[in-house]
C-alpha cells in the first residue's frame, strides 16, 4: 500500500515522468526508468489487477535519442487491451498503516509555518519529532512556548552531546536556588 501511494504521482501528477501512461478506466500506479547513457527505457506499471513491465533498447547498446520513453506506449497499449471491461477499484489501506501530514522538506511532523504532505507509515515508524528546519512565525513560537516541559515533567535531552554537569573534584557542588 505504502509503494502504491508513491507510485501514484508518476503516472497521475502534472510533473511525472510517466503521465502518457495513465489508462483510462482504472488508477494506474508506475515508474519510469532510463539508464545513464540513455541506452535502455523501462517503464514499470500496475493497477489493481494486473503488473505489466517493458524494456526498450537495442541489442548492441547505443543512445536512444529523441524517443521520449517507449516503453510507456508499449505497456499502455497492452494495459488499456486488458482492461477494457474492467471497472475502476482502489488498493485498500491494510490495517497498521498511519496516514500522517509531514513538512515536505525535513520529512519531520509539521510546525504550522510548514508546507505539508501526506505520507504513509507502518504505525510505530511514523515520525516522532517536529521540525525545526523553517523560520517560524509568531503562531510557531507560541506553539514551541506551549510544547515547553512543565516543571512536573522531564525535559527532553538535545541530541547535541553536553559537557558534565558533575561539579570537578575542585569544585564545591553548587546549590540549587529555585
Amino acid at each position: 500500500y505504502i509503494m502504491s501511494n508513491l507510485l501514484l504521482a508518476p503516472v497521475n501528477e502534472s510533473y511525472g515522468t510517466a503521465t502518457s501512461a495513465k489508462l483510462s478506466r482504472v488508477t494506474t500506479y508506475g515508474k519510469t526508468g532510463t539508464t545513464d547513457d540513455n541506452f535502455d527505457k523501462w517503464f514499470v506499471g500496475f493497477t489493481p489487477y494486473y503488473v505489466g513491465a517493458v524494456w526498450s533498447g537495442y541489442d548492441s547498446p547505443q543512445e536512444m535519442k529523441n524517443m521520449g520513453n517507449p516503453s510507456i506506449s508499449v505497456w499502455k497499449s497492452v494495459m488499456e487491451q486488458v482492461h477494457s471491461n474492467l471497472s475502476d477499484k482502489k488498493i485498500q489501506k491494510p490495517k497498521g498503516v498511519r496516514e500522517v501530514d509531514i513538512c515536505s522538506k525535513s520529512g519531520l511532523l509539521p510546525r504550522r509555518s510548514c508546507n505539508t504532505i501526506t505520507a504513509y507509515f507502518i504505525s510505530g515508524t511514523e515520525p516522532t519529532k517536529t521540525c525545526s528546519n523553517h523560520s517560524y512565525s509568531s503562531k510557531d513560537k507560541e506553539e514551541k512556548a506551549s510544547e515547553a516541559p512543565k516543571k512536573s515533567e522531564k525535559p527532553i535531552e538535545s541530541e547535541e552531546p553536553k559537557e558534565s554537569q558533575e561539579p570537578k573534584e575542585s569544585e564545591e557542588p553548587k546549590q540549587n536556588e529555585e
